[in-house]
């Protein structure tokens, strides 16, 4: 959906059938990197938090026969953008996240094994991951539109506001987006703090688990 919409179509002339000979293309490339060795074959759609009727009409489909016969994990990941003014001026402001009640449960039922869900830099609120409850979550914790590295204890911070709607085995925290804008010293640092933050979380739900104290359903901190 999100290459279509980002295409200039002088044949077609419909989204939709474009969109469908994209994601034939799109599934033989996934299917020889996954016989390549690939573990992941993600797919990337910020345009499912505009085109809400075409998410539900024909993008979920669409998205389904790019994946489909992939010998993989497959992912689909939802993000707003790097963190270019006009973005960065919405994404702090935006406290309307009503759209993520239509996608998410649609990919929730599909046949796409991970969601992956910009959460760090947009300030997304948490609490709807858990319309997406039983899937893999990949939850966006590092904010990929500054060369500002985070701290362990942030990291730590935004992953356990997510533990209360996605369980513990479930969650993936990663980056918001991809890193290319990024300077080297900025992405590893970034990385860096990232596995440390993780770090943290993992072993407080270790002690927490050994203590017998349960996580579902626990307040965030």
């Amino acid at each position: 959906m999100t290459t279509a919409d980002t295409l200039a179509d002088e044949h077609y002339g419909e989204p939709q059938r474009l969109a469908a000979d994209l994601a034939g293309v799109l599934n033989d490339e996934a299917r020889e990197l996954a016989e390549n060795g690939c573990d992941i074959i993600q797919f990337d759609e910020p345009c499912f938090n505009i085109y809400l009727d075409a998410v539900e009409e024909w993008g979920i489909s669409t998205l389904e026969a790019a994946a489909e016969g992939v010998r993989a994990k497959t992912a689909v990941h939802i993000c707003y953008g790097y963190g270019v003014p006009q973005v960065l001026a919405w994404k702090t402001t935006n406290t309307d996240w009503h759209h993520y009640h239509r996608t998410l449960p649609l990919l929730r039922t599909s046949t796409i094994d991970m969601i992956s869900v910009e959460c760090a830099a947009s300030g997304v609120d948490p609490s709807v991951l858990e319309l997406a409850r039983g899937k893999d979550l990949m939850v966006g914790v590092i904010d990929v539109g500054t060369e500002d590295v985070e701290t362990p204890a942030t990291v730590a911070e935004r992953i356990r506001a997510a533990l209360p709607y996605v369980a513990p085995d479930k969650l993936y925290p990663c980056t918001d987006c991809g890193m290319i804008p990024r300077s080297r010293t900025a992405a590893r640092g970034k990385i860096k703090a990232l596995a440390d933050g993780a770090r943290l979380v993992r072993t407080e739900l270790v002690s927490e688990t050994m203590a017998g104290i349960p996580r579902v359903g626990r307040p965030k901190k």
